[in-house]
């Protein structure tokens, strides 16, 4: 799902593939052809606005302790999780 995101922000929103920024353990070949930013969670966290977590709804935690665990102030960005069944407050 998260590939298909970013294949549209690139085709129809006008978005540049090298400003959009991808933490994953395994890049999808999907991923990789669309010549995107492939760095560490430490990296997206401090230099992106907006944060799309495109996990499966039982790696939410996960992610979210790991971006938590980044220290950075996080403030002023916009997080949109596209996981399946999760309630807000869970977030």
């Amino acid at each position: 799902m998260g590939g298909a995101i970013i294949s549209g922000m690139i085709k129809n929103g006008g978005y540049n593939a090298g400003s959009i920024f991808v933490c994953d353990k395994k890049i999808s070949d999907e991923i990789a052809m669309l010549q995107t930013t492939c760095t560490d969670i430490t990296t997206i966290v401090s230099s992106c606005k907006i944060i799309v977590l495109a996990v499966k709804p039982n790696m939410l935690n996960i992610v979210a302790d790991e971006i938590a665990g980044t220290g950075a102030d996080l403030s002023e960005t916009l997080f949109v999780s596209i996981a399946a069944g999760v309630k807000l407050d869970a977030l």
